[in-house]
């Protein structure tokens, strides 16, 4: 790799990882080799095994080697570290048995371990990164970074594209992830994905200290965040956001504040408000509570999906009157 080093521009850890012991005793790797229509299958899975270390199931990545070789590739600009994404896709059976929870189960200690040897060496990197993807980030380790700190000012402080997988919530009066992006003022693109479980920052308030001059694109899924707080990080960023996705959105309401923030209101907003928006998605499992505390769920779903759903409403009506106006679709609510 030597010689190549200075032009390789991004890397890509696949660390993504199977139950051996299972695969072998119930996927075709074993019975699919008995009939015939199935043994192309059973291929697939001796072409997945020809891709891993003999004689260890769970290999871990040696740490040791990641440091100097990330030190040599002077020319960075992206790092991708993944635990979560499928790198089998080209196997459809070997595919189809990935497991990211599992994944990162069998993983262990190696998200914390190795996300330490990275930050650290990207803290003192001479060149700065342009994008970091993180699936999932270990809070504790972001946390370790400060705005306070020179170096990681200059190394994080030139990314312009963030994508994190986030697991759990925050503690309270810590605010790990925003600390982390306070790092980031040129962020242009900020995907945040919930990982395993819904991510819920500190008093649900999305990002209530930042403000990211550039920020272009934004993609949320699976968070549960105060409807108010959404609302105004929308306003504060209206001249810039041009890409909205929301995903599997839990929605809270401040109570005894009138007039609360819904969905519908919310919605309203971003037809009114942001007058440079280009694109805009809205998918998934929606909920919020009423005015009496009660849950209140509907799915916003794509055309032609085949579930019956008895409480939903297209995701191109409710996407439409965001971006041209109108009257705002009824959204069908049940009470959970």
């Amino acid at each position: 790799m030597p010689e190549c080093a200075t032009r390789i521009k991004a890397v890509k850890f696949y660390l993504a990882r199977m139950d051996h012991d299972l695969i072998r005793q119930e996927s075709a790797f074993h019975w699919g080799r008995h009939h015939d229509e199935l043994l192309p299958l059973a291929e697939q899975w001796d072409r997945y095994f020809a891709t891993q270390p003999s004689g260890e199931d769970n290999p871990h990545l040696a740490l040791d080697v990641v440091e100097p070789a990330l030190r040599r590739l002077i020319n960075l600009e992206s790092v991708c570290l993944t635990w979560t994404e499928c790198p089998w896709t080209t196997l459809e059976d070997v595919g189809r048995w990935f497991d990211d929870e599992l994944s990162v189960d069998l993983a262990g200690e190696e998200p914390r371990n190795l996300q330490r040897v990275v930050f650290d060496v990207l803290r003192s990197y001479k060149v700065p990164l342009k994008s970091l993807t993180m699936q999932p980030l270990v809070l504790q380790m972001a946390s370790s970074l400060s705005a306070q700190d020179d170096l990681a000012d200059t190394s994080f402080g030139t990314l312009t594209q963030l994508r994190l997988e986030v697991e759990g919530n925050e503690s309270a009066g810590n605010n790990q992830l925003e600390n982390f992006i306070l790092l980031m003022p040129l962020l242009r693109e900020l995907q945040i994905h919930a990982f395993r479980e819904s991510w819920r920052p500190v008093d649900a308030r999305f990002l209530p200290n930042s403000h990211l001059d550039h920020l272009e694109s934004l993609d949320l899924y699976d968070a549960h965040l105060c409807l108010d707080g959404l609302a105004s990080f929308f306003v504060s960023h209206r001249s810039t956001l041009r890409h909205i996705s929301l995903r599997s959105m839990r929605g809270l309401v401040n109570f005894g504040r009138p007039p609360s923030m819904t969905w519908e209101l919310l919605f309203e907003l971003m037809n009114q408000r942001l007058e440079n928006l280009e694109t805009v998605h809205i998918a998934g499992f929606f909920s919020q509570k009423d005015e009496r505390k009660c849950m209140k769920t509907t799915w916003i779903v794509l055309r032609g999906n085949s579930l019956k759903l008895e409480h939903h409403v297209e995701s191109s009506k409710v996407e439409r009157y965001i971006m041209e106006g109108g009257q705002c679709p009824r959204l069908n609510w049940a009470i959970a």
